[in-house]
C-alpha cells in the first residue's frame, strides 16, 4: 500500500512545475481570513481543494508556510487542483493549540466556519468550477473536515456545498465524545451528531 501511495505522489510530483503559494485573504464575517493560495498553470477553470492544518499553526515559527502544507499545496497543484490553506489560528494571533485543553478555535465551530468560508471565496474565483470544491484536513483539521460535511439542518448559503471531504488522521474520539455528551433531543439540531 505504501508504494502505491509513493507511486502516485511520485507522478504527480512529474506532472510539472511546482506552484508556489501566495498569499490571500479571506473575508468572513467577524474577521479576515489569512490563508495560503496553490494555484495550477493556466487559466482553469479548475477542482479545488479547502485544506485545514491541524492543531499546529500553518505557518512555522519563521512566517513561513510549514513545509508539509506547501508540499501537499505544490503537489495538489500540479495535480491540476487549486489549493486554498486557511490559517485558522493566525488569523486570530494565535499559535499552535495542540497542548491547549481548551482551544480558542474549535474544531465544530470556528474551524468549520473558516472551511465555509474558503469555499465561499474559491467559488467566486473566475478560474474555480463552483461545484466542485473539495475538503482535506489534517488531525485537528481532520476533525473539522467531518464537522464540516456532517448533515446540516442550518440554512444554506445557496452555493454548492463541498463535494467530498478527506479526514487525515482526524481524533475521532473528539467526534464521538460530543455525539456521545449531547442529548438526541438536543433543541439545536446543530449541535446533535448524526
Amino acid at each position: 500500500m505504501r508504494f502505491i501511495f509513493n507511486l502516485i505522489l511520485g507522478l504527480i510530483a512529474a506532472l510539472g512545475p511546482a506552484a508556489a503559494g501566495e498569499p490571500i485573504d479571506i473575508p468572513q464575517t467577524d474577521l479576515t481570513l489569512h490563508g495560503m493560495l496553490f494555484h495550477p498553470a493556466g487559466a482553469g477553470p479548475f477542482p479545488s481543494v479547502v485544506a485545514l492544518h491541524g492543531c499546529e499553526s500553518l505557518m512555522d515559527r519563521s512566517g513561513k508556510l510549514a513545509p508539509l502544507f506547501d508540499a501537499w499545496g505544490e503537489r495538489l497543484a500540479a495535480a491540476g487542483l487549486a489549493a486554498v490553506f486557511p490559517d485558522s489560528f493566525g488569523s486570530r494571533g494565535l499559535r499552535t493549540q495542540c497542548r491547549l485543553v481548551e482551544r480558542k478555535v474549535r474544531s465544530e465551530h470556528e474551524r468549520v466556519a473558516d472551511a465555509d468560508a474558503a469555499r465561499r471565496w474559491l467559488q467566486t474565483q473566475p478560474w474555480a468550477i463552483k461545484e466542485r470544491v473539495s475538503l482535506v484536513g489534517w488531525a485537528a483539521g481532520g476533525v473539522a473536515s467531518l464537522w464540516a460535511v456532517r448533515p446540516r439542518t442550518l440554512p444554506h448559503d445557496g452555493m454548492p456545498d463541498f463535494r467530498s471531504a478527506v479526514a487525515l488522521y482526524p481524533a475521532c474520539r473528539e467526534v464521538g465524545r460530543a455525539c456521545l455528551e449531547r442529548p438526541r433531543s438536543d433543541p439545536d439540531p446543530d449541535r446533535r451528531c448524526r
